[in-house]
């Protein structure tokens, strides 16, 4: 089952720029070192997860007792007594940010390809409607054969969903197009120019065209995507649709079928030459 919490995340950072990771080695943490206190801030927020961060004190290791990963607070064990530092990896969005992304990316992704069947769940086998708060949030197929049930969507024959790069690769396209179609929004009524008395001028009117160049850069890398993912779900080309040809007029018939008037098939075809 395709986990948002878990591999949304791991492929939203591998297949787009949204969450582009940063490390940090041997970051001092703000936070008064008096013998006592043991709650200290790591520079740089939120972090990628409690398992990203290494702690150490006087130049070895130091345990923590409890980490914060939207707001980067350390809670020591015990009181460090010299400045404690931390080396560890962050990301530019907290996790229910993160989440929202991921919620909209699927949002989008069913007003290009609709599959009325398919839902964002908190519960694995049961459907349960999902919020950016839960801590796991599942793609799934209701089960049209159990109410209430839910499945791993079957995406190209026996594979599922979960499996299926070409889908998942369409997916994470349609959550970069969604989050940069809210940039270009939000962006659009900021971008003004300015300058300050006797100061600077600041011009930001460039930044919702920038944002436009890229959200259409990124609507044909979406299209490529679903083409694929199309491709490899409808293996017979019923994604293509179908046409019912006009009637020939009889010009048309009579200029191009001579040859079969030239060279009939049969000794009965050729009587009526």
């Amino acid at each position: 089952m395709y986990n948002l919490q878990v591999e949304g995340i791991r492929d939203l950072a591998r297949y787009t720029s949204l969450l582009q990771q940063r490390k940090v080695s041997h970051d001092p943490l703000s936070g008064i070192v008096d013998g006592a206190n043991v709650t200290f801030h790591t520079q740089f927020a939120p972090l990628l997860t409690s398992g990203s961060i290494v702690t150490y004190a006087s130049g070895s290791l130091f345990s923590y007792s409890d980490i914060d990963c939207e707001t980067g607070r350390v809670t020591f064990t015990n009181a460090p007594v010299k400045q404690p530092d931390a080396s560890y990896t962050f990301t530019p969005f907290t996790s229910s940010q993160q989440a929202s992304m991921l919620m909209a990316g699927f949002d989008e992704m069913q007003t290009r390809w609709v599959r009325s069947d398919w839902r964002l769940s908190s519960g694995s086998t049961t459907f349960v409607p999902a919020t950016e708060d839960d801590s796991a949030i599942y793609l799934v197929q209701l089960d049209s054969s159990t109410s209430g049930s839910v499945i791993d969507p079957p995406s190209s024959g026996s594979v599922p969903f979960s499996l299926c790069r070409t889908q998942i690769r369409f997916y994470m396209a349609c959550c970069s197009y969604a989050y940069q179609a809210r940039q270009l929004m939000e962006t659009s009524m900021t971008g003004v120019s300015f300058r300050e008395r006797s100061g600077a001028q600041l011009d930001r009117t460039r930044i919702p065209q920038n944002v436009k160049v890229a959200l259409d850069e990124t609507e044909k890398s979406l299209i490529r995507a679903l083409k694929a993912a199309w491709d490899e779900f409808y293996q017979d080309g019923e994604q293509y649709g179908e046409a019912i040809l006009p009637q020939h007029t009889t010009g048309y018939e009579v200029m191009f079928d001579w040859h079969d008037n030239l060279y009939p098939s049969t000794a009965e075809e050729s009587q009526w030459l």
